[in-house]
């Protein structure tokens, strides 16, 4: 058709299993992977491992929305969730039960 809906538009995200914020299988993983490291830093090829992706994917496809949202800290230590990404973690989960 010449003119697409709100509706096609949420078809196609649902198609590629983007939720209503704009995450992704990987992105909801990826946090939720952190939010069980209880606090504990998480080394890029640990999670790249965790989520089965290549670590240079990871770092450019799914960090910077991350950080962009305030999601994820980066430290010395590894990756850490921030206060706003332990929130939506605890979110997420609380979705999938």
């Amino acid at each position: 058709p010449s003119e697409y809906t709100a509706g096609h538009v949420d078809k196609f995200l649902k198609s590629l299993r983007i939720d209503a914020v704009g995450m992704t299988q990987h992105d909801r993983a990826y946090l939720t992977f952190l939010d069980d490291m209880g606090g504990k830093g998480a080394s890029l090829r640990m999670i790249a491992c965790k989520l089965e992706l290549d670590p240079n994917a990871v770092a450019s496809d799914i960090e910077p929305h991350m950080i962009r949202q305030n999601l994820i800290i980066i430290t010395p230590g590894g990756r850490v969730l921030s206060d706003v990404g332990q929130e939506f973690a605890r979110k997420l989960k609380e979705g999938s039960e």
